[in-house]
């Protein structure tokens, strides 16, 4: 019984090393040397390489002269977390927040909070207001928003809005 007990606890001990630490680490080690931007979160670094974000998560842009996203969890729904889609509290926040021709994704949360992305009406509906803001075209900025779409052959087309800023600070040479 004793013997048993022993071989149990070994098995498990390198069980364990094996798939907690070994495979963990090889892993870790192959994707840094084949997709290493990637493995280390997508990081959008500045000009001095300080890390300012991810591509893979929703920022929070509020100035008029940005394309914003989709409201975030606990950001303007009063901190009340992620609605349920028929909750009385999500259509008051959606009766709050909808305007006229207004997408819908624009007037409804994030169901993780952190979608670094956009359907492409969405960020279209949005030109008016940047164009303003950023004394530019909207013809410029429609073509800005087609260079930055990604999808649209099997799905819906959609725009990282990380992207899409970076992209208008560099046309405005802001960064």
């Amino acid at each position: 019984m004793i013997k048993s007990i022993k071989e149990s606890l070994l098995l498990l001990v390198m069980m364990s090393v094996l798939t907690g630490v070994f495979y963990p680490g090889v892993v870790m080690a192959i994707a840094q040397l084949v997709w290493p931007a990637q493995a280390n979160g997508s990081l959008i670094l500045d000009g001095s390489g300080q890390a300012r974000g991810s591509y893979l998560l929703g920022q929070d842009y509020s100035g008029k002269g940005y394309f914003h996203l989709r409201p975030l969890t606990g950001q303007d729904n009063g901190g009340r977390g992620n609605l349920a889609v028929s909750s009385e509290a999500r259509r008051q926040f959606e009766a709050a927040h909808a305007k006229p021709g207004m997408p819908a994704v624009l007037a409804t949360v994030s169901a993780s909070g952190v979608d670094p992305d956009l359907p492409f009406d969405a960020a279209v509906y949005q030109i008016p207001r940047v164009a303003r803001a950023r004394h530019m075209s909207q013809f410029e900025l429609e073509s800005v928003i087609q260079k930055q779409a990604q999808g649209g052959m099997l799905g819906p087309r959609y725009v990282n809005v990380m992207r899409l800023n970076q992209e208008l600070d560099k046309i405005s040479g802001i960064h």
